[in-house]
């Protein structure tokens, strides 16, 4: 392809609508990326969740209407070769899948994008059989595509034995404060213990499953809680909510501690926020620490790989936990509370990881492919 004046057609492919960190990525990505030379489609393999209202109405989005990733293969291949778009950036894995194989069965269309947002350690610890088949499929196809986008380094450093002839790869850190969403954590919030602000308030925020480790963080605030007052909010839905919820009451702490279901506006929960803490075994990036710290709250994470030693400088902007252990994460959960930083300082850390930032790392890609600088891993 060579280079030209006229509109390049991106196509940004995520599995459907449900609250999670690459499909919050993707919608802010949808929404900075479009220029006069790039137009954006946003395409899912179902349109059902509630991030479906976060989409602005002028832009394009295409459901496959598929019940599977899998089952959107064939829909795939018919829009690619219909629409011939520039190029398309999937998220995550069965989607990067998918859209490889789909563009090999099209006959290359399109440049195809992959973005890895999960460790393959994720993957693999996952009950299902075909997420432990990943990092064998992976392994397999992903020379195929024309771009590795990681989004941490960590990540990047994993899938690189994958990858020994190509194609390129990038880190890019997800696409995470927006002006949006600012502004939608002045929202109200109709709950006594964020409007009390006499007793401190530890949030968690995430999927309530294994990986994310919600376990550590409310033995920890068990351990907290017997040296100082405090408050546990844990923030997201997930099929542990009913061992938390056993494990909370086994401990003692109905009434200090709480779940509460998913929102589509988190941040409202993290700006009135003491400390937010990440307790996780694996993230591939972290996407949460970088919103308390737009919010200027301070945060606390677990040194898990991969992504929040990179987002927290090592220790710069957050403390980070090396051996998680419930006094471990009690103890730095503490010091950061009578110890934190300037909010205007993790704001300003934050925004690093800003929309407009990081969609101009991804511009800068896509033009490069565009105009044929990027070697292609299909074979073009």
């Amino acid at each position: 392809m060579t280079a030209g004046s006229h509109v390049r057609h991106v196509v940004i492919y995520i599995p459907d609508y449900r609250i999670g960190g690459a499909e919050r990525a993707a919608v802010n990505l949808t929404q900075a990326l479009p220029a006069a030379d790039l137009r954006v489609t946003l395409m899912v393999n179902r349109r059902i969740g509630p991030l479906v209202d976060a989409v602005p109405p002028d832009i394009r989005q295409v459901s496959l209407e598929a019940s599977r990733t899998l089952a959107a293969l064939p829909r795939l291949v018919c829009f690619l070769r219909r629409e011939r778009p520039d190029v398309v950036i999937a998220s995550l894995s069965f989607n990067n899948l998918i859209a490889i194989w789909a563009n090999r069965l099209a006959r290359h269309p399109a440049r195809i994008v992959a973005s890895v947002h999960n460790t393959l350690a994720m993957d693999s610890a996952r009950d299902s059989v075909k997420h432990r088949l990943v990092p064998i499929l992976y392994a397999i196809t992903l020379p195929w595509a024309d771009r590795v986008i990681a989004v941490s380094q960590g990540i990047a450093d994993e899938i690189a034995p994958f990858l020994p002839h190509g194609p390129p790869t990038s880190v890019i850190h997800n696409p995470i404060v927006s002006s949006g969403m600012i502004e939608q954590s002045r929202a109200p919030l109709d709950h006594p213990w964020f409007a009390d602000r006499g007793v401190p308030l530890i949030l968690g925020v995430g999927r309530l499953v294994a990986e994310k480790n919600f376990a550590l963080l409310i033995d920890a605030f068990a351990h907290l809680q017997r040296l100082r007052p405090a408050r546990l909010a844990i923030l997201g839905d997930g099929p542990l909510r009913p061992n938390l919820a056993a494990r909370i009451a086994a401990l003692g702490l109905d009434g200090q501690a709480t779940l509460l279901p998913s929102d589509p506006n988190p941040w409202r929960y993290m700006a009135r926020a003491s400390v937010v803490a990440m307790s996780s075994d694996h993230e591939g990036f972290g996407n949460v620490l970088v919103e308390a710290m737009a919010l200027g709250v301070p945060v606390v994470s677990t040194d898990c790989p991969h992504g929040p030693a990179e987002i927290l400088g090592n220790g710069r902007w957050g403390i980070l936990v090396p051996s998680a252990t419930p006094e471990s994460l009690a103890q730095a959960i503490m010091q950061t509370m009578d110890y934190p930083i300037a909010g205007n300082v993790l704001h300003a850390r934050a925004m690093c990881f800003s929309a407009a930032v990081i969609a101009e790392e991804y511009r800068t890609v896509i033009r490069r492919l565009c105009c044929g600088t990027i070697r292609s891993g299909s074979g073009r």
